[in-house]
């Protein structure tokens, strides 16, 4: 058994339990279930995997299996809702929740006999310590429904770049460079789209790779230089995001209305920031702030009344 073998068995771990409800039925035992494979190890396999996890803790005490288990995680946990953040702290804080999981993994590998007890107090243990940790991140109202066994997934979808020039109301001919676009998607359609037209473009988004023009990272921990950008954009990333967390008014709310007042100052004068959908809680605050100027723009639907595409210029 070596590190890539060991990863294997954790995959088919977070694939077979990415779907599980954390928080149903929580104050009874863990929805968290073990795989065959997890079985096998703690049975057939048992010393082998002790061994490797020997080797683990003589050569970095766990970092590198712990690390694995944080990106999995994070990953698995936005990609069921998009709309959870965790701060760079915090991650470091489910990194040690993670090692800790692992000692005990490793520890209970060294017992004589490993019962079916024994694997649901630390099912159990790890799990809560899971709950607590989307709590502390991202308020009381994260996964809490205790009836569905399963989560429904709150997730984006992607659009073509088209849709979007056309929902933005983007004129190619006139939009002042640089352009970011915020929550590009992993595809990062409108950004491709606009360095075809010779745009300079750029775009923010934790499920791309970094390259010259793609910042891989969550765009809450973006540092939006002041007067720099012609044009910032979004289509559903932004305003979503914040109406979500302004709404349910949880642990990010203030920390939303700092960062928009940097992404407006980040904008050079004659830019703008265009986004979609309507955030009137943010238009309704920024026509009472001197030096921007809010342009609404209907996307002609009358069923939900934030479908319109806001602008938003610097004089």
């Amino acid at each position: 058994m070596n590190r890539e073998k060991l990863i294997e068995f954790i995959d088919v771990q977070f694939n077979y339990n990415s779907r599980k409800n954390l928080f149903y039925n929580r104050e009874n035992k863990s929805n968290i279930r073990p795989t065959k494979e997890f079985l096998i190890g703690c049975s057939e396999l048992k010393e082998e995997i002790k061994v490797c996890l020997d080797d683990e803790y003589e050569n970095d005490k766990y970092d590198a299996l712990s690390s694995y288990f944080t990106k999995r995680a994070i990953k698995l946990f936005t990609e069921n809702n998009q709309y959870l953040y965790f701060q760079r702290k915090s991650c470091e804080d489910l990194k040690r929740l993670y090692s800790s999981y692992i000692f005990d993994i490793h520890r209970l590998l060294k017992t004589k006999s490993i019962t079916w007890q024994k694997i649901e107090r630390l099912l159990y243990r790890h799990s809560n310590n899971l709950c607590n940790f989307l709590i502390n991140t991202n308020g009381e109202n994260v996964f809490t429904s205790k009836s569905n066994k399963y989560i429904d997934k709150i997730i984006c979808e992607e659009y073509s770049s088209k849709l979007q020039v056309d929902i933005l109301n983007i004129n190619t001919n006139k939009i002042l460079e640089p352009v970011l676009d915020i929550g590009c998607g992993s595809n990062f359609g409108l950004v491709k789209y606009l360095r075809y037209k010779g745009i300079e473009s750029y775009g923010i988004d934790r499920n791309v790779q970094n390259n010259s023009f793609l910042y891989k990272l969550d765009w809450f921990d973006f540092r939006f230089r002041r007067d720099y950008w012609g044009t910032i954009v979004s289509h559903m990333a932004f305003s979503n995001h914040a109406y979500h967390h302004i709404k349910k008014k949880d642990l990010h709310k203030d920390k939303f209305f700092v960062k928009i007042k940097e992404i407006l100052y980040s904008i050079k004068s004659g830019g703008s920031f265009i986004y979609a959908p309507g955030l009137p809680i943010l238009e309704n605050s920024i026509d009472k702030i001197d030096g921007f100027k809010v342009n609404i723009h209907s996307l002609g639907y009358a069923m939900d009344s934030r479908l319109y595409c806001t602008t938003i210029t610097r004089e």
